[in-house]
Order: C-alpha cells, then structure tokens, then sequence
C-alpha cells in the first residue's frame, strides 16, 4: 500500500514537472525560484504605465507579489509604490523614481536601478544580488537585503539604516562600493566581506560589529566608526592610515596648552589630526583626545592617565612605556600598534587591537569591554585582576604556560602558545 502511494506521487511529480515547467526548481544566486516566475512577465510596460495614470493622487501604486522580470521600466514614476514579494530579476529600473517605496522581499537578481531614486525605500529582506545600483539615491533608505556583488559605484547611501531584527540584515559581500556616500550610514553588522569600499565618504558612518574580512578600504575610512568591526585581512593603504599627510598641530602647541593649563583644567585634542607627532615624554593626564587621529604618533613614556581616547585611531602608533593607568578607550582603534611596557591597568578597554604588540604590559584589573586581538602578542603581559570576559583572544600569542593568567576569555582555545 505504502509503496503504491510512493509510486503514485512519483508519477505525478513527473507528470507535473512535464506538463508545468514553471512550477520546476532553479536555482541561481542561492535562491530557489520557479523558472516562469524567474524568467517572464505577467505585465508589460504599458500595462504597468497604465496603472500609474489612472493612479488617484494619494493612492499607492499596488505591484506586490507580481512577475515584472526583464521589463523596461526605466524613467517610470514608482513613489511610494508597493513592491513587496514581487519578482524583478534583469528589470530595468535606469532612471526611476521609487522614493519611499515598499520593496520588503523582493527577488530583483541582476536588475538595473543605475541612477534610480530609491531615497527612503524599504528593502528589508530583498534579494539583490548582481544588481546593478550605480550613482543610485538611497539616502535614508531602510536596508536588510542581500546585496552580495551588486555594483554601488558613486551611490548615496547617506544616513541608511540596517534592519537590526532576528530576520532580515544587510550583505554586501564583494559588493561594489567605489565612491559611495555612505555619510552617517547605519552598516553596523552588516557583511561587508571582500567588499570595494575604494575612496568612499565614511564620515559619521557605523560599522560597529561588521564583518569587513578582506574588504578593501583604501582611500576610505576617515572619520568612520570601527567598534569592534572585524578587519582581518582587509587592505588598508598607508594613506588611509595617515588620512591627513601633516597634523593639525605641533608637539610645540600641545606643550604650550600642557604649560598654561589650570589646575583640573582638560585639555581638549577631540577630532583632531595628530598623525605622527612626537608626543613622547609628554604629561598628558587627563586629556580629552576623544576621536582624535594618532596613526604612527609617538607616545612613548607619555602620561596618559584617566585621559579619554574614545573612537581614536591609532594605527601603528607606538605607545612604548606610556602610562594608559585609567584611561578610556571605548571604539579605539590600535591596530598594529607598539604597547610593550605600557601600564592600562584599571584602564576600560573596547578596542581593535589587532597585531599589537603589547609585550610585557600591565593589565592589572583592567576591564575588556570588547576588544578583538587577533595576532596581537600578550607575551609577558600583567592580567591580574583583570576582567576578561570581552577579550576575543583567537589566534593571539600569549606566553607558554599562562593559560590561567587569561581565564575568562573567549577562544583562549585558540591562542597561540609561545
């Protein structure tokens, strides 16, 4: 009986797959799509510019769910039209007007919005992968789609914001993003993974938490904010580590406000370029460099204590001997940086110390917000006291032996021993 009932549903799976090839599988771009649904139309152009005409102002265009594939739409007026489900894939959408329209799960593989107007679009869940978005306006759309290897050449993404919910978050993967505005952007976990972000605007963007693995960010980066992002392997030029190519002030003006401040008096060094000073020796106790670009300065044996380097860049900055006792780094950037006898014992620690070298240094009851450190060196380090439970410690180097001293902190399994 049972094998009969088989036998039955068999044949009419390959009656069905015979008579309707539209309800057969493909798959392409990792989404599994009828081959009708994937591949025709159920409306053509002017069907669809028929709609928008007799569209009643105040009315929002209704083109949920419906099979636009291949269409040319360029130039068309979509404002605030509802898009949701509908299939688009190599629809033309050059030109369009699609402010403030629903495009919430959307399957749109390889389609063409080049110099669309997607400003404050929704596109939480959408499936846009080898899209072709050139010098298209997104400004305040509201991202959670898969962008994997689409093309955002020259495109505004100023003040987009990610989806942040259990379903829906935004990936870039290989995505194209040479010359984007991503000005005040929300990318923060978004998967930026092998992507271009060659010469983009980062100021005031988020990336906090993102996954940028391998992206390249040279002539980028400036002013944008990195708490925590994963940056293995991602290219990052020597300009964009400079970022400016003199400071905005001397070690001759620092000295001065250091000689004329009053007592309790904090001086103020926010937002400033500082890239490669000779601020050794220097007391800077207390000194607000809240962030302030440090890349390759010399701080070596400098006093830093109770001062607040919060969002700073110091990339390859060597900090050699420098009193960090109590400072603050929250969102701090140390990649490569030379930290080998510096004392940040009691300091609060949310930072990238990715390949630091922090041989020998005094962590005594220091508190590791979050901090990534991999390939920094721990060798010799001082943990006592110190509360590790943010400390990622995968594939960090630390002495032979002083397993214990790290208790606490994650993937201390895959530190290297030496």
């Amino acid at each position: 009986m049972i094998k009969s009932i088989f036998s039955t549903l068999a044949a009419l799976m390959l009656v069905t797959a015979a008579c309707c090839p539209a309800l057969a599988q493909d798959k392409k771009n990792g989404v599994a799509v009828a081959t009708a649904a994937f591949t025709k139309a159920e409306m053509s152009r002017a069907d669809v510019e028929a709609l928008i005409a007799a569209r009643k102002r105040g009315d929002r265009l209704n083109l949920a769910n419906k099979n636009l594939n291949g269409l040319d739409l360029s130039q068309l007026d979509f404002e605030g039209a509802e898009f949701h489900g509908a299939q688009l894939n190599h629809t033309n959408f050059v030109g369009a007007r699609m402010g403030a329209a629903f495009l919430d799960d959307v399957i749109a593989l390889e389609a063409d919005f080049t110099g669309a107007d997607l400003s404050e679009a929704r596109l939480a869940g959408a499936k846009l992968m080898g899209a072709k978005m050139d010098h298209a306006n997104l400004s305040r759309a509201y991202l959670g789609g898969d962008f994997s290897g689409a093309s955002l050449v020259g495109a505004n993404l100023s003040d987009v914001r990610d989806a942040h919910d259990k379903v829906n978050h935004t990936v870039m993967r290989s995505a194209d993003l040479r010359g984007a505005n991503l000005f005040h952007a929300d990318f923060s976990r978004v998967d930026l993974q092998s992507a271009k972000l060659n010469d983009a605007d980062l100021r005031r963007a988020n990336f906090s938490l993102a996954n940028a693995t391998g992206a390249d960010f040279r002539g980028a980066l400036a002013g944008a904010t990195l708490d925590g992002t994963n940056l293995a392997s991602a290219q990052i030029s020597a300009e964009v580590r400079n970022f400016a190519p003199l400071a905005e002030v001397s070690r001759a003006d620092i000295q001065s406000m250091i000689d004329s401040r009053d007592v309790d008096e904090t001086i103020n060094l926010r937002n400033r370029r500082l890239n490669g000073l000779d601020l050794s020796g220097l007391d800077l106790t207390g000194v607000d460099f809240t962030g302030a670009i440090l890349n390759h300065a010399n701080l070596a044996d400098a006093k830093l204590n109770r001062a607040s380097l919060n969002q700073a860049w110091a990339l390859e900055a060597d900090f050699t001997g420098a009193d960090l006792s109590g400072a603050s780094l929250a969102g701090t950037q140390l990649i490569r940086a030379k930290m080998d006898h510096a004392n940040l014992s009691e300091a609060r620690l949310a930072v990238d110390l990715t390949g630091a070298s922090l041989v020998a240094a005094n962590f005594s009851r220091a508190n590791f917000l979050k901090a990534t450190a991999a390939g920094a060196d721990f060798r010799g380090a001082r943990m006592t006291g110190a509360m590790l439970e943010g400390l990622d410690l995968d594939s960090a180097r630390i002495s032979a032996g002083a397993e214990k001293d790290f208790a606490g902190a994650r993937n201390l399994d895959r530190a290297l021993r030496e």
